[in-house]
């Protein structure tokens, strides 16, 4: 199991597209999975999977807005271990609700 870091207030998320995006291929989704799932400008906002729709799952994002979104598009809400966080290691960090690529480059404490 995979627990949440905090960082000086940042959480921060594995984020394994390369790894998860196979993985966890359309029909290995439930509706009422936690998940991130990217809305625009690489910004990726918690939600829940809804029902199916054409490219994918309708996301029922925490903040009321729904879309429909692509496997590409979702990754499971996971959390990293402190033993598990290493500098290189790419994540989902929350900057105010919403959570951007970034690479661990430092390890306070």
């Amino acid at each position: 199991m995979i627990r949440i870091v905090r960082v000086r207030l940042i959480s921060i998320l594995i984020l394994l597209t390369c790894v998860l995006a196979p993985l966890l291929a359309e029909d290995t989704w439930e509706s009422g999975d936690r998940v991130l799932a990217e809305w625009a400008n690489r910004a990726w906002y918690a939600g829940v999977i809804g029902s199916k729709c054409d490219d994918g799952y309708h996301i029922l994002y925490d903040d009321g807005d729904t879309k429909c979104a692509t496997a590409q598009e979702i990754t499971a809400e996971v959390e990293l271990d402190v033993q598990d966080a290493k500098v290189g290691t790419l994540v989902l960090a929350a900057w105010g609700s919403a959570f951007y690529p970034a690479k661990i480059v430092s390890i306070d404490g």
